[in-house]
């Protein structure tokens, strides 16, 4: 194998991995801000009613307000990590085995 062959390989690693690390830090973010914004919401209602009670939400409050916008950046996001794989699959089709 040749130093080519080599940076090739490494460039593909660094393809997909950077990709796969961008798609999975960017859906971390968007759950933790959905769960932040319908948990803010939600302790408003509560305090507005005279509730003492705060409850704690999760995601799925985000989506059955809004599903197909969480869908829709979500199929986006794993796109990206898709076309990171694609994308490092063509880089290593030309190394020499």
């Amino acid at each position: 194998m040749s130093l080519d062959d080599g940076y090739q390989l490494f460039g593909a690693g660094l393809c997909m991995g950077g990709t796969g690390l961008f798609s999975g830090l960017a859906m971390g973010k968007l759950c933790s801000v959905a769960s932040t914004q319908a948990t803010e919401e939600k302790r408003v209602e509560d305090e507005s009613e005279g509730s003492e009670n705060q409850t704690l939400l999760t995601v799925d409050t985000f989506r059955e307000r809004n599903p197909r916008k969480f869908i829709c950046v979500l199929v986006f996001l794993e796109a990206v990590g898709l076309y990171g794989l694609i994308a490092s699959l063509v880089l290593i089709s030309n190394v020499p085995k």
